[in-house]
């Protein structure tokens, strides 16, 4: 049996976006209730940037990169026996 179906819910040329917007709920959130995030990334760039910035931004993109390859919304890039999984779904 199958893990993965053979077509994801989401695009492969949108999953970036589709992870960059569910981070900007999150983003939005912490704002509406004041919340500030220190990050060192963004105190260097001495610009008032996102709340959620730089490595913070990387690291929370990749483990919902990776939720979303383990539930098939994405294709994965392994299948069950770890070789590399090919099917894309293509719009």
């Amino acid at each position: 049996m199958e893990y993965f179906s053979d077509r994801n819910l989401i695009c492969a040329d949108d999953e970036h976006e589709f992870i960059g917007q569910i981070i900007d709920i999150f983003e939005d959130f912490l704002d509406e209730r004041g919340i500030k995030i220190p990050n060192p990334d963004k105190a260097e760039s001495g610009i008032d940037a996102a709340n959620i910035y730089g490595m913070d931004y990387g690291d929370i993109f990749e483990q919902l990169d990776s939720i979303m390859r383990n539930w098939g919304v994405f294709t994965p890039y392994y299948n069950q026996k770890g070789e590399p999984y090919e099917k894309a779904y293509d719009c």
